[in-house]
């Protein structure tokens, strides 16, 4: 009898056979799995969003890409978030911007000295960017100082010259912040943790 007849002969065969299809079906289970628990990530928790305008330099540039944090987002003063456009009944892209004050908190824009002011205490901002007078150079909509309302946040962008913000739209209703911004991720030579 040949070994092509005979039956122990074609058991390494079949096993080797079976083991490689036991392997390709665990290689696609993890690659399956992987790619659900990141769209279930970037779903609830993360999201990535362009930056659109210059109005958050120099900490952030037009065409940068930066990562959200949503899942359990609650508002904090000195957080960078990006807010929809829905607040505003416009048809636009979100906007990103630094939150200065929170609900309760009092903002007074000192336009004389360019300082801004949270309940009585100067904010230290070496994040600021602007070319002019940042805070002369728009007409301020808000009564000045301002207690931000219940449920609200008031929020500037850092280039405070040219920065469409809670100068002239008001508080914005922190239920329309899509998350909080926490990493740079492109362009790839400028991935930062952006901190407050």
């Amino acid at each position: 009898m040949t070994d092509q007849q005979n039956p122990v002969a074609e058991q390494p065969a079949v096993n080797k056979k079976l083991r490689a299809k036991k392997e390709l079906a665990e290689w696609v289970e993890t690659i399956v799995s992987a790619v659900v628990v990141v769209v279930l990530l970037f779903t609830f928790c993360f999201r990535m969003v362009g930056i659109s305008g210059d109005s958050m330099m120099n900490t952030l540039h037009d065409q940068e890409r930066v990562i959200l944090l949503s899942a359990g987002y609650t508002p904090h003063q000195g957080d960078i978030v990006v807010v929809s456009r829905d607040y505003m009944k416009a048809d636009k892209e979100p906007i990103i911007k630094r939150i200065i004050a929170t609900q309760g908190q009092e903002v007074y824009l000192d336009c004389e000295n360019n300082q801004v002011y949270v309940d009585g205490v100067a904010l230290d901002e070496p994040y600021i960017f602007y070319e002019g007078d940042p805070l002369v150079e728009h007409e301020i909509m808000v009564e000045n100082p301002h207690v931000v309302k219940e449920g609200h946040v008031f929020v500037l962008g850092d280039h405070r010259d040219n920065s469409h913000d809670s100068r002239a739209i008001g508080d914005v209703d922190a239920r329309y912040i899509l998350g909080r911004a926490v990493l740079r991720v492109f362009p790839l030579n400028q991935v930062a943790v952006l901190t407050k």
